[in-house]
């Protein structure tokens, strides 16, 4: 009871406990090149790595599932954003396969991680749907309305400038797009001590948001219907869902 105690006490269950909700004017390049090292360096062995097994694999899952509940109550002919797509896993082994999903657009900083991300992709037969390209998640290369669903998955507590990036993803989305953005969740002990301690010490440079915080991000870019779901344990992640009236 006294070791519940310290550790209660020392959690603070709000967006401000250790993890601020800003990043300091000047320092958004560093943010950018820390990421860009990072996945640069993390590309050859992404997919082998624990983390896929613990944490993206159940996101990847949780945004199929999604987008399967979403087809059932009608949605179609769907153009696919994944923003920060890695190398690729949602779209060529979760997204493709669908019928109702007629493309599928990976965008990711990192040379390395599109490069692996055309390797899978080219080793199954999906007829041009899947298709990667470089890019900036804060000044995303596409035209207004250019997709009906954009996923985010655990790749935005690297960007220094969310609000931005919550903007440009509401604007490519088409009257009646939907956004899935997905991270962890650092609400709980559990989620601040692998976000808010672990994550933020070994990455540098790196803001997981309060489900608060996305909330308000989300509200602020004109996004309707949020709706948030928490799952997993150790660790513990949010899907943040929107939708889009243009």
């Amino acid at each position: 009871m006294e070791v519940q105690s310290i550790v209660l006490a020392f959690w603070q269950p709000n967006e401000y406990s250790f993890a601020m909700e800003s990043v300091n004017p000047g320092s958004e390049h560093i943010w950018k090149q820390t990421a860009h090292r990072h996945f640069h360096r993390w590309a050859e062995h992404y997919d082998r790595d624990i983390i896929n097994i613990l944490l993206f694999k159940p996101c990847y899952r949780r945004v199929q599932s999604q987008v399967r509940h979403w087809v059932r109550r009608g949605l179609k002919e769907i153009r696919v954003l994944d923003v920060g797509c890695g190398t690729g896993s949602l779209a060529v082994w979760y997204l493709s396969g669908m019928p109702e999903v007629t493309s599928i657009v990976g965008l990711d900083m990192s040379e390395n991680m599109i490069a692996k991300a055309r390797e899978k992709a080219s080793r199954f037969p999906l007829g041009g749907k899947v298709s990667f390209t470089l890019g900036d998640a804060e000044n995303l290369p596409f035209a207004d309305n250019s997709f009906d669903i954009v996923t985010c998955c655990n790749s935005f507590h690297h960007y220094p400038h969310q609000e931005q990036a919550v903007g440009e993803m509401h604007r490519v989305l088409a009257d009646r797009g939907r956004l899935m953005l997905v991270d962890g969740f650092r609400d709980n002990p559990i989620g601040f001590f692998i976000f808010d301690i672990c994550v933020a010490r070994v990455e540098n440079h790196v803001l997981h948001c309060s489900a608060r915080r996305f909330k308000e991000l989300m509200t602020k870019a004109g996004f309707y219907d949020i709706k948030q779901q928490v799952f997993g344990v150790c660790p513990p992640a949010i899907l943040n869902t929107g939708i889009v009236i243009k």
